[in-house]
């Protein structure tokens, strides 16, 4: 894969344009989910919910300052949300006596519990606060050796390489940097769709060309 490196004035010139264009690689769609939460069954819903951190996780949020790389913020908001919220995985049954319940982040950021689609909620919400580009951060939902699994996927500064930032199944506190592409990690198979807080994709691989 080509690696592409955008300056910050690139950034601040063509930061819609490279948005537009991340947004443009892959054929949009809408997706109704049951998802056992009956607030919206449009998973965009979940990340547009009313948030309202907590004391220990606004300080948190206030270390992440304007000037820090956004693949800094990214790895710290993963940190966090294990070490710092110490998130533990709870199935939905345990949780919720449901086979199928997304939380909004504001529940999983009260609980400090659920499953994998919860953990990788809150870590979208938590980056959006933090300033990271909507084009740097998506969901992807699909297929793992495990089962069916969701999982944050981030569009690294050095390199422009997504990479998985798991939370659950194949949970690792690593810097982006040290994260190999998410098309080469073995246990990641077939996406069924991904998406960001404005945004729905019919991806169906992992795979990202540069064309």
């Amino acid at each position: 894969m080509n690696k592409l490196k955008f300056s910050d004035g690139f950034l601040a010139k063509f930061g819609d344009v490279l948005s537009d264009w991340w947004d443009s690689k892959w054929h949009k769609t809408t997706v109704n989910y049951n998802n056992g939460n009956l607030a919206t069954t449009d998973p965009r819903g979940l990340l547009k919910a009313a948030f309202d951190p907590d004391i220990e996780t606004q300080t948190f949020l206030n270390t992440l300052h304007s000037g820090m790389p956004n693949d800094e913020k990214a790895y710290l908001i993963h940190k966090y949300i294990l070490r710092g919220l110490e998130f533990k995985y709870k199935t939905d049954k345990v949780v919720w006596n449901k086979s199928e319940y997304w939380q909004t982040p504001q529940q999983t950021m009260n609980m400090r519990t659920g499953d994998c689609e919860d953990a990788s909620l809150i870590w979208m919400k938590l980056s959006e606060l933090a300033g990271i580009p909507k084009y740097r951060r998506k969901l992807y939902c699909g297929d793992t050796d495990l089962g069916g699994h969701c999982y944050p996927v981030y569009l690294t500064e050095e390199g422009n390489r997504w990479v998985s930032m798991d939370l659950t199944y194949y949970a690792r506190v690593l810097q982006v940097a040290n994260r190999g592409d998410v098309q080469d990690v073995r246990y990641y198979g077939r996406v069924w769709f991904t998406f960001n807080e404005s945004t729905i994709w019919a991806q169906h691989d992992t795979k990202v060309e540069f064309k």
